[in-house]
């Protein structure tokens, strides 16, 4: 009785130390893995091979901007384009809004205005897309058929369509201003969020405007119009942000005026700053904070809408006599 009481004892010790040597091969194997990416970087002739190449900095020449176009369009509100037609929503606070169409190329008016006048609400978008131009206002959706407005449930939208309708489109939100503040915006939200611009260094809040132009989003990065100092001492900048909020980069500063306009065409930045005795159009290198070119607008005229493509700027005024200019973008000849 006491053999089979010892065989049985020495049996289960042999499973206990068999046990404890498998839990320690088990628990040496999950060091191995959790250390194995060190250790085969270590490994000779493998130090690179976890080392992913960085792309390459994409090099940019200054394009060439020339004033290819001018006409009349007053009151301008919001500017697209779809195909060749330009199409402009126009608006004197007076009346109801119009959608007009204008020739892209050469800036005269085509087919026929269409009046808003069954619109609800205030127009607060305009945009397009393959299957045509869209206008939003405070509580409905309207598209383009012909020489009327077919309202169409905002549900059947895409989502990147009803970004494009409420702002500058990045980080699956839509970016916009209030004239001193920057709002992200999410279409199914019931009201835009409000994102706080850190102020600079010795800049007061009463001479300090965070975002008094609409953003665009260009690199990675939202990039906003700012003002700082007042009076003739005003300087106009525009100052990189990240998503959050926080500083993308150094601002790129443009000289006294205020910056009231900014595009995006060919990876490059395109800020109007309104200055006397003429506004100007600035290029700007959104890896580099490095002004590229300057173009002198001519007299008296202060674009404060515009679009852009890879090819050409429309840039529009909302004065009751504005004007509007297309500006070609091209590669100098020795690029």
């Amino acid at each position: 009785m006491a053999e089979h009481a010892q065989t049985h004892q020495s049996r289960g010790s042999r499973l206990v130390r068999w046990a404890s040597v498998l839990l320690l091969v088990a628990a040496g194997a999950g060091v191995v893995a959790a250390a194995w990416p060190v250790i085969h970087d270590k490994l000779p002739g493998r130090s690179a091979t976890r080392v992913r190449p960085t792309p390459p900095v994409v090099h940019l020449n200054p394009l060439r901007m020339q004033i290819a176009a001018t006409g009349t369009l007053a009151d301008a509100r919001f500017v697209t384009v779809h195909g060749g037609t330009l199409w402009v929503l126009q608006s004197d606070g007076k009346h109801g809004p119009v959608l007009a169409s204008y020739s892209a190329h050469a800036l005269k008016p085509v087919g026929h205005s269409i009046a808003l006048r069954h619109a609800n609400g205030a127009v607060t978008g305009l945009a397009t897309s393959r299957t045509g131009v869209y206008v939003r206002t405070a509580t409905g959706l309207a598209r383009v058929d012909g020489r009327t407005l077919v309202h169409i449930p905002l549900s059947s939208v895409p989502r990147p369509l009803l970004l494009s309708l409420s702002g500058a489109v990045g980080f699956d939100r839509a970016w916009t201003t209030d004239g001193r503040r920057l709002f992200e915006r999410n279409p199914g939200s019931s009201a835009p969020t409000k994102v706080a611009i850190p102020h600079p260094v010795g800049a007061s809040s009463a001479t300090f405007v965070p975002a008094n132009g609409q953003p665009v989003v260009l690199e990675g990065r939202v990039w906003v119009a700012q003002a700082v100092g007042a009076g003739k001492h005003r300087i106009a900048q525009v100052q990189p942000l990240t998503p959050a909020g926080g500083l993308g980069g150094r601002p790129v500063r443009l000289g006294h005026g205020t910056a009231g306009l900014e595009l995006v065409a060919a990876h490059r930045l395109w800020v109007v700053v309104n200055r006397a005795p003429r506004n100007v159009l600035y290029q700007v290198n959104p890896q580099t904070g490095r002004v590229m070119s300057a173009i002198p607008l001519p007299r008296h005229v202060t674009p404060v809408e515009g679009f852009a493509t890879g090819r050409a700027l429309w840039l529009a005024e909302n004065a009751s006599h504005g004007g509007i200019l297309r500006v070609s973008l091209t590669r100098p000849a020795s690029s």
